[in-house]
């Protein structure tokens, strides 16, 4: 059970969730279920936020700051994939098939995410329709 979440900050939220794809499209009713689910974390420049291998499987918001993902070759190169900035998602697929972390997560800079865990995740997914739906779309 999540405990209640002031109005402020979830008006803050719902604000902020209107700039992420993902949620672009959802009536407010449910932006303000989910964004009660989430919570916020603050990660220092070069922290690791999950290894490549990790068996977390939470999902990730980049609020504010930049995030590396990057692979470990077998012979231990690291290998860039991406960077990810403010209003981008990560981890997607890790609440989904409940696998092992394919890659490393490493902020850049000072980063705000907001994290949801993937009980929770998993539970937007089935009681959000339209959530479900644009996720879907957004990952095929």
């Amino acid at each position: 059970m999540v405990p209640p979440m002031d109005e402020g900050l979830i008006y803050k939220r719902m604000n902020f969730l209107r700039k992420v794809p993902v949620f672009v499209t959802l009536p407010d009713d449910d932006l303000r279920a989910i964004s009660a689910q989430f919570r916020a974390r603050n990660y220092g420049k070069k922290e690791i936020i999950f290894h490549q291998g990790d068996d977390s499987h939470d999902f990730y918001l980049i609020k504010r700051g930049k995030v590396r993902i990057f692979c470990n070759s077998p012979s231990g190169n690291e290998i860039s994939i991406r960077v990810l900035s403010a209003n981008e998602m990560i981890g997607e697929f890790a609440p989904i098939d409940g696998q092992p972390r394919s890659a490393t997560a490493q902020a850049i800079t000072d980063c705000t995410l907001l994290e949801l865990p993937q009980e929770r995740f998993l539970r937007c997914l089935r009681e959000l329709p339209d959530f479900t739906m644009t996720l879907l779309r957004l990952l095929v």
